[in-house]
């Protein structure tokens, strides 16, 4: 389920998602 969320977010700051 998160993983849909980073993709969205990705977009916007891909660095969140790596930082996760």
């Amino acid at each position: 389920m998160e993983k849909k969320v980073y993709r969205e977010d990705s977009l916007r700051g891909t660095s969140l998602v790596l930082s996760d």
